[in-house]
């Protein structure tokens, strides 16, 4: 397991090293969409993203999605101004048509709204976002941290998506210990820099 400082340092020697964070996003995008080809032949796909890095990981997940044929929709449920620089970099690669308002005709949600940079408190669209997630009857994959949770104490922060399935995005974060039985690893190469 891994604390948010210790990923943070992880990430801050790749970039030392010539990794961009646009990288590791990609590899990040990559490994989660093909944990979801795998796992969820023929199924639609509904990524639910915010405006940090973890939206980003869902908006590149779902351009890759989309180029193997996967019936894939967005809800970004932000504001286009607020994406962080990477992020709007993969929001721009995605067709407009793909952008929905819900997760209403989804069998597989995936929460990509926050990840481990993120204190946030649920409140307005996000928390709105979270109820809708949690109503739905889908099966519910949170990426790297169920929105809500805090990645360091395991704490709720206000209310929380309650995944089925969490990938965690390089190891399981201290804080997530209770979610272990339901979490998968997905390789983003930092493993040359521990």
């Amino acid at each position: 397991m891994i604390s948010v400082a210790e990923m943070i340092e992880l990430e801050k020697r790749a970039e030392a090293r010539g990794v961009s964070k646009l990288q590791l996003m990609e590899c990040a995008g990559k490994g989660i969409a093909d944990v979801l080809a795998e796992k969820f032949p023929g199924q639609r796909i509904v990524f639910v993203c915010w405006h940090g890095n973890n939206g980003g990981d869902g908006f590149t997940a779902a351009r890759y999605l989309l180029d193997e044929g996967v019936s894939v929709r967005v809800w970004f449920a932000g504001v286009e101004e607020k994406l962080a620089s990477e992020a709007k970099a993969n929001f721009s690669r995605l067709p407009k048509n793909i952008f929905t308002n819900g997760v209403h005709e989804a069998e597989v949600v995936v929460d990509c709204l926050l990840g481990t940079g993120s204190k946030k408190a649920l409140e307005g669209p996000l928390a709105e976002a979270v109820k809708e997630i949690n109503s739905s009857c889908a099966f519910v994959v949170s990426v790297d941290v169920p929105t809500g949770v805090d990645p360091d104490s395991g704490k709720s922060r206000g209310g929380f998506v309650d995944c089925d399935l969490l990938l965690s995005v390089h190891d399981l974060k201290k804080g997530l210990a209770k979610f272990a039985a339901k979490s998968e690893v997905v390789d983003i190469g930092l493993k040359a820099f521990v």
